[in-house]
């Protein structure tokens, strides 16, 4: 007689998670494992077809990578925990199939491996061009700063106008350095002078503005040393027709006070006196074009001439006929009074020289 043979364990808790297979089964209810995860783009539609052909069933436990997809009710569910909380039916068979294990510690499947991160498409060049190169940052340029046209000996190509200092050091209040001498420009006659040729090409009279000086280091033999530079600035220039040796006086001349007078827009500013040198040969022509200059002055900013000096020097004014030896106010006078009577004078200068044309 044929004895029976008692089940063992393991063969009693195979057969009890088949039951609960068979059973889900028959209750509408699959998990299902795939070899590659499911996209979460796929569709519905999708994801039943994928159920269907899927060849293993298996209890999943909540966190793990693959899909779940419940086939039962109105729609579709990947999440476990709804999976659970909707069906505590599966619960309870999972522990009575497998005592002692709960739904949390069901082993995960063996992974196919890491899904790797989409890497990016390459560019594609584009057909019939060269290699791609990258366009270059664009140069911003630095604004132009606008200048004075005429600064040096260098300024202008066809100037009628020539200004230039015998006495380039001369300075005004408040520059006293040196009894009124100093090397640097500002607050000298060659300051007053820029202001000047400034204003007299806005007129539209080329100038032409040298600042060699002339009486540094030694003072003795200026006029020696200008009348070299007047003579290399002619030769180059032969556009010159009006030459101006701007000074300023000495207050000692004056009383030591400051010449001033208040033009016709309230600025007061310095006034101005011209020395002829009766020792030329053109002292008729040089006279007379000062003469104009001041009645010019006069009709323009009364007060603003002052007498015409006469002195028994040659001061080169030989050079040219219209040769005016300027002094621009005095030591006593500022810079500021002195600029604006720099660009007064410039107005009565442009009145004379357009009148001549």
């Amino acid at each position: 007689m044929r004895k029976k043979r008692r089940r063992g364990p393991q063969k009693g808790k195979a057969a009890a998670a088949l039951f609960v297979c068979f059973a889900l089964v028959g209750a509408g209810l699959a998990v299902v494992t795939q070899d590659a995860a499911v996209s979460p783009e796929v569709s519905p539609g999708e994801e039943t077809s994928l159920a269907a052909s899927s060849d293993t069933l298996t209890f999943l436990p909540e966190g793990t990578s693959s899909q779940m997809v419940s086939r039962g009710g109105s729609g579709y569910s990947r999440d476990p925990e709804s999976l659970s909380a909707a069906n505590p039916f599966l619960e309870n068979m999972i522990k009575m199939a497998l005592p002692g294990v709960g739904a949390a510690e069901i082993p995960e499947p063996p992974s196919s491996g890491a899904v790797s991160e989409p890497k990016p498409e390459p560019e594609l060049p584009v057909q019939g061009a060269g290699p791609v190169e990258k366009e270059p940052a664009p140069v911003i340029k630095e604004p132009e700063i606008p200048q004075v046209a005429v600064v040096d000996s260098q300024g202008s190509k066809d100037p009628l106008v020539l200004i230039y200092h015998t006495h380039a050091t001369e300075s005004y209040q408040p520059y006293e350095e040196g009894n009124f001498h100093i090397v640097s420009e500002e607050g000298t006659v060659r300051d007053a002078g820029n202001i000047l040729a400034a204003a007299l090409e806005a007129k539209g009279i080329p100038v032409l503005h040298d600042k060699t000086l002339h009486d540094n280091p030694s003072y003795n033999q200026s006029y020696s040393r200008s009348l070299d530079t007047l003579n290399g600035l002619l030769a180059k220039y032969p556009s010159i027709t009006t030459v101006i040796d701007l000074h300023r006086d000495a207050a000692a001349y004056s009383g030591n006070n400051p010449r001033t007078f208040t033009a016709p827009d309230g600025t007061v500013a310095a006034q101005y006196s011209l020395v002829v040198g009766t020792g030329n040969d053109n002292l008729e022509q040089l006279l007379d074009f000062a003469a104009r200059i001041n009645g010019k002055a006069e009709e323009m900013y009364p007060g603003f001439a002052r007498d015409i000096i006469r002195k028994d020097y040659k001061f080169n004014q030989y050079k040219k006929d219209q040769y005016i030896l300027l002094e621009l106010g005095n030591n006593q006078n500022t810079i500021e009074q002195v600029r604006a009577s720099a660009a007064y004078f410039a107005e009565v200068m442009a009145a004379v020289l357009k009148g001549t044309e």
